[in-house]
């Protein structure tokens, strides 16, 4: 028997090696066992350590305690290799766990969410309430690229680029416009894992209703509620831009200040209602009257202004000018009656009369006055010596 018989060190020596090496690969596999592995390994080394021991000598002697500690060292491996892989099953068990949970809350989670591949930006998954939010089929959003799905597309790329760099992005204002529908979400990105994966997840919480709600009160600031016109807080605003703009393309604008002759009478006979459908009718002809690019708004009960862009000389305002007038000198219908009204416009003009919108306003006014004394002129437009005649001109004297 090769024990019986393996008296020279050489062989002992072989025998200790290939032993050590069986019970280290016998270990190893059967480590996340403990009970098999030193099953294994203490039967297949005791009786070669043995009988190194009984063959005597301090040759024998010390390799047979090496043989011992390797024993040892084998039981005591095996039992930190076993804890340590338990561990990493059990740890494992609970990501997967954890991940599935995390998948299904995700899944039904009221909140529009989805999750992209970092790198080649397409949807690794979405909700139904993503779905249902882009007004799309939920197979038809998975593995695309949602920059589409976006009024601003660049914008979406400008967040992934931010994305990229390590921040994480919340509550940004994006509009979305995947059905033709305009929406508008806060949406919060941020830099996750998905299927060991780098993935960026994204929330977005529908505010249409609240930004549809917002605009609606902007635009009763800005707006004349019976004409839907800007009102004066917006002409302001406007001329003021327009006038910086005229500035630096070097261009002229006019201001029409426009005052309705003979509507007191009409409002006075036929009552408010009748007065209000009137100036509505007005403000449409108006608007029939200038180019889309131009501005119109009304800045009293029966007192309108007209801003005009980009002229090349005075002519252009009065043209329009004398449009608005015969527009507004044809009959009105209102309640099937017929109503006849006229219309006083003073005209000044950026750069040749003012430069700044105070000053404008005010010119534009003065000639309009000056209109409605002329007997044969709807329209005036301002002139220096307008001012300090002005001064003698009582709002009375201006009434017809």
């Amino acid at each position: 028997m090769v024990l019986s018989q393996a008296a020279q060190v050489a062989d002992i020596t072989y025998l200790v090696f290939v032993t050590g090496g069986l019970s280290a690969a016998a270990m190893i596999s059967l480590a996340i066992d403990r009970a098999s592995s030193v099953g294994f390994v203490v039967p297949a080394v005791t009786p070669l350590l043995v009988f190194i021991a009984l063959q005597g000598g301090e040759l024998y002697l010390g390799m047979s305690a090496m043989m011992l500690l390797f024993l040892v060292f084998v039981v005591l491996t095996s039992t930190r290799i076993e804890r340590t892989l338990h561990e990493n099953y059990r740890l494992r068990t609970k990501a997967v766990e954890d991940e599935a949970r995390f998948r299904s809350m995700l899944e039904h989670s009221p909140v529009a969410t989805c999750m992209t591949d970092v790198e080649t930006g397409k949807v690794l998954f979405a909700n139904q309430s993503y779905a249902r939010l882009m007004r799309l089929p939920l197979d038809s959003l998975l593995h695309a690229e949602p920059a589409r799905l976006f009024a601003d597309p660049d914008a979406y790329a400008a967040l992934r680029s931010r994305l990229a760099s390590g921040e994480e992005i919340s509550d940004h204002l994006l509009e979305i416009a995947a059905s033709g529908v305009q929406q508008w979400v806060l949406a919060t990105f941020l830099r996750t894992q998905y299927h060991d994966k780098p993935a960026n997840l994204m929330w977005f919480y529908d505010i249409t209703d609240r930004k549809r709600s917002e605009e609606a009160v902007q635009h009763l600031a800005y707006h004349d509620t019976l004409t839907d016109l800007p009102n004066r807080i917006l002409l302001n605003e406007s001329l003021d831009r327009a006038l910086l703009a005229a500035e630096r393309e070097g261009t002229s604008l006019a201001v029409l200040f426009i005052d309705l002759d003979k509507f007191k009478p009409v409002n006075d006979a036929f009552g408010h209602a009748a007065g209000d459908a009137l100036l509505q009718q007005v403000s449409q002809r108006l608007l029939d009257c200038v180019r889309k690019s131009d501005f119109i708004a009304r800045v009293g009960g029966d007192e309108f202004v007209v801003l005009l862009h980009a002229l090349q000389s005075i002519a252009d305002a009065t043209v329009t000018a004398e449009k608005i007038v015969e527009a507004l000198q044809r009959p009105f219908v209102v309640d099937g009656r017929e109503l006849h009204i006229a219309a006083s416009i003073g005209v000044a003009l950026y750069p040749q009369h003012a430069h700044n919108s105070g000053d404008l306003m005010q010119f534009a006014d003065v000639a309009m006055y000056y209109a409605k004394l002329d007997d044969e002129a709807a329209v005036r437009v301002y002139t220096p010596g307008m001012a300090s005649g002005a001064e003698n001109i009582s709002r009375n004297e201006r009434e017809h």
